[in-house]
């Protein structure tokens, strides 16, 4: 797990994952479905963990390919009839390029992981791309009767960036080395792997510019991640895992195990930054400090 768009599931959430079983995954089949990854069910569980994979099934069709066909067509008719297409006519054309190509195109495929536990009431998924998670949301929804809603913090994430920036150490979040800093109508400023505690970076800050992602170490390097203005966290780096295949009987318990380190490692860098900022937690539909 790379990149995480954090959820809060409502308190007693639980999914029943045999609903996953009504839109399954199969080549060819075009849109959302839930991809089949063990024993020919689309999750894995591992204690507390679920590991769910949302696949997404398309014709891609290239505008340059259509467009290319369309004025060889519109061409071939004003040479051939000596005036050119009218607007309606161009459109038609136009869609019967479009489902010649649909049928003759490839299909291309993206997966996309989301990851449930049960104990921290947490629903993460694998993107910082807010439209797709709109998407997964809206699958979980339909399939999974899914309940929650984005983490919610008291302090806002660009004032945590900014004071973080300011202190170097709040808790036991310590700033990084990248950073993005950004203004309406300034340029942006990028830093990476740069010490972050200068002059500098205080003064760019200072001319209005504001922390649009920022790296942080947890625990003195345990950890590194960025995160932004909207809480979404990337680029995560997790220390290495000293499980070897050999000491497992099958791949499935190889990953399992993983699985449940990095899960856990996980959950250490969403509760320090909840701890540090302060979540607005969901309680009976309403909001409590």
């Amino acid at each position: 797990m790379k990149n995480l768009t954090i959820y809060r599931s409502q308190a007693g959430w639980v999914p029943n994952l045999e609903d996953l079983q009504s839109n399954l995954s199969i080549p060819g089949k075009l849109g959302y479905s839930w991809k089949i990854l063990r024993d020919g069910l689309p999750y894995i569980p591992v204690g507390e963990n679920i590991l769910l994979t949302l696949e997404f099934q398309s014709k891609l069709i290239p505008v340059q390919v259509v467009n290319a066909e369309l004025k060889k067509q519109l061409e071939k008719i004003e040479a051939d009839q000596g005036y050119k297409a009218g607007k309606k006519q161009k459109f038609d054309i136009k869609q019967a390029i479009i489902m010649k190509l649909h049928e003759q195109a490839f299909v291309t495929s993206k997966l996309t992981n989301v990851w449930i536990n049960i104990e921290h009431d947490l629903m993460c998924i694998e993107t910082t791309s807010q439209n797709l998670a709109d998407e997964v949301i809206s699958r979980l929804v339909h399939d999974l009767k899914y309940s929650g809603r984005p983490v919610i913090t008291k302090t806002k994430p660009i004032s945590f960036m900014r004071q973080i920036i300011a202190d170097v150490v709040i808790g036991n979040l310590e700033l990084g080395e990248s950073c993005v800093l950004s203004a309406e109508g300034q340029k942006t400023i990028h830093f990476k792997n740069e010490n972050l505690d200068t002059r500098e970076v205080r003064n760019y800050l200072a001319e209005g510019r504001f922390p649009k992602k920022l790296e942080l170490s947890l625990d003195s390097g345990k950890a590194t991640f960025t995160i932004d203005e909207s809480l979404k966290i990337s680029k995560i780096v997790l220390p290495d895992i000293t499980n070897e295949r050999g000491e497992f009987e099958t791949e499935s318990d190889f990953f399992d195990s993983t699985f449940t380190i990095r899960a856990g490692q996980c959950i250490e860098i969403i509760n320090a930054l909840m701890s540090t900022l302060g979540e607005q937690l969901i309680i009976n539909d309403k909001e409590a400090a």
